[in-house]
């Protein structure tokens, strides 16, 4: 509402007839207003936005004390912690009751300004929509979102996302944004649905090489001056080993990770030989994983009941089980009491 977006009609309140279409009127209009606020967080990104006190400080106790406080803001308020678009949008659920989200991010940093103004129905609301978004390419973002805020509920379901869809979370251009701390989460699950652990450990050489969050800054193994350098490569280092490279064959370790830099000459031919041999007097280079087991997530088997395929094989008499007191008839209350229904015939025992 920095300038009108549309001409002032002079008896514009006759064709409002409720206050939602006059509030809606002032907001797109800028008429009337008397405070002004210079949002966004670069320099060169910011825009001024004019709005009306007491419309705010009906909808927000933080805008009330703003403006009519003991110290109320007389002059352009400053706000360098949201983006213009993000507080445009608040400002047009206070006018005109409309919660806009288009996408993740853009409900993510709505829930920022929200719980900054104390506007816990838009944060639920916000929190909905991030739920019904939920997708393998958004769901390491959510994660941290929810992680940061104390979403409980959002943190949870974006992990049973994370472990269901797990080989398209890390393939997805996505992964390379993630967090180094989300990435370190990631490989600390014990249960991730991916084929083998080679696909993981692709997935952290790609966002070694491409993270924005590295900064260019690649893993020395030789030991690093630079106090930053030597804080992301410590880091770096810490995801690698929690990858199961006992998992692999020695064929897949020597053509994959045993090429890449994330690991010393010695330590790649350590971990060769305890891959090739159990019993090989070469120990595992200190502080990597030693477990053998597979992440893959099994698919649960289903049990069914004990079929026959001819009522000739069925005794002529089966004694009733006397605690049986359903109502589907006799062929459900017969047995040892099994969980499923079933037929026994002598030839099928139990």
């Amino acid at each position: 509402m920095s300038a009108p977006n549309k001409p002032v009609d002079m008896d514009w309140q006759i064709s409002c007839h409720d206050i939602k279409s006059r509030n809606q009127y002032l907001f797109e209009t800028g008429e009337m207003t008397d405070c002004e606020f210079m949002v966004g967080r670069e320099p060169k990104n910011q825009k001024l936005i004019s709005a009306h006190k007491m419309i705010l400080a009906m909808a927000s106790p933080v805008f009330h004390a703003m403006f009519y406080g003991s110290l109320p803001e007389k002059s352009i308020i400053h706000v360098t912690d949201l983006d213009y678009a993000t507080f445009h949008a608040l400002l047009k659920y206070i006018y005109t009751d409309v919660i806009a989200i288009d996408s993740v991010d853009e409900a993510i940093e709505l829930v920022r300004a929200a719980k900054k103004y104390m506007f816990s129905f838009v944060v639920d609301k916000c929190i909905t929509a991030i739920q019904a978004k939920l997708t393998p390419k958004t769901v390491l973002r959510v994660y941290e979102f929810a992680t940061l805020f104390d979403e409980t509920q959002l943190k949870e379901r974006s992990l049973e996302l994370l472990r269901k869809e797990t080989l398209k979370v890390i393939q997805d251009d996505s992964f390379k944004n993630a967090e180094i701390k989300t990435v370190m989460m990631v490989v600390q699950q014990d249960k991730l649905n991916i084929n083998s652990e080679l696909e993981l450990f692709k997935a952290i050489n790609k966002y070694v090489t491409e993270s924005p969050e590295l900064n260019g800054h690649q893993i020395n193994n030789t030991g690093e001056t630079d106090a930053e350098q030597q804080s992301v490569s410590i880091s770096i280092r810490n995801i690698i080993r929690h990858i199961r490279f006992l998992t692999m064959s020695p064929q897949t370790f020597a053509e994959g990770p045993m090429k890449t830099k994330l690991l010393t000459k010695r330590e790649s031919l350590a971990m060769l030989a305890n891959i090739a041999s159990s019993n090989t007097d070469i120990p595992m280079p200190k502080g990597f994983s030693t477990k053998k087991t597979a992440r893959k997530i099994q698919a649960p088997v289903l049990h069914s009941p004990v079929q026959v395929e001819s009522n000739a094989f069925l005794p002529e008499v089966l004694p009733r089980n006397p605690y049986c007191s359903n109502n589907f008839g006799p062929d459900f209350c017969y047995g040892n009491m099994h969980p499923y229904p079933y037929y026994i015939s002598h030839r099928f025992p139990y």
